[in-house]
C-alpha cells in the first residue's frame, strides 16, 4: 500500500495512495504525481527540476487534458504561469462546512427582494450575469 509513502490533507488524493479509488501515482527522481480518476491531482517537488515536471505533463499520454493540482508549488504555478504551451486558471480556494444542524438559516435573514430557489432549466439563463462559466 502506498500510503505509507504520503499522507496529504486532500482525501481524493488519499483515497488514491490507500488504493480505495482509481487514479495513477508516478515516482521520479524530481516529483511525484499522483491523480484521481476525477482529475484532482497532488504534485510534490523532491528536486527543483522544474523542468523535469513540465516535461512530463506535456508527454505524458495517461494525463487527462483538463487537471487540478491541489497545493500547487509556488515555484511550478511560476513557470506555468509565463509558459505558453500550457492553458493555466490559478485560484485560490476554500472549504467551508457548517456544523450546525440547520443549515439553512440564513434563509429567515433574506431581505424581502431577494429570494432562494433551486437551478431547473426555466432560471438557468439567468445565471449567465455572473460569469459562472457553467456552459464548459
Amino acid at each position: 500500500m502506498i500510503s505509507n509513502i504520503l499522507k496529504t490533507d486532500f482525501p481524493l488524493i488519499n483515497a488514491v495512495l490507500q488504493q480505495k479509488q482509481e487514479g495513477i501515482v508516478f515516482h521520479f527522481s524530481e516529483f511525484n504525481f499522483f491523480i484521481h480518476k476525477a482529475g484532482f491531482s497532488y504534485l510534490q517537488l523532491n528536486g527543483n527540476n522544474i523542468n523535469e515536471v513540465l516535461t512530463f505533463f506535456l508527454t505524458e499520454k495517461s494525463l487527462i487534458q483538463y487537471f487540478h493540482i491541489y497545493d500547487a508549488p509556488k515555484e511550478v504555478v511560476d513557470v506555468i504561469k509565463k509558459d505558453t504551451r500550457f492553458g493555466i486558471k490559478y485560484r485560490k480556494r476554500i472549504q467551508l462546512r457548517f456544523h450546525k444542524k440547520n443549515q439553512m438559516s440564513f434563509l429567515k435573514n433574506l431581505e424581502h427582494e431577494f429570494s432562494f430557489e433551486k437551478i431547473n432549466t426555466t432560471n438557468f439563463d439567468g445565471l449567465k450575469i455572473f460569469n459562472l462559466e457553467l456552459e464548459k
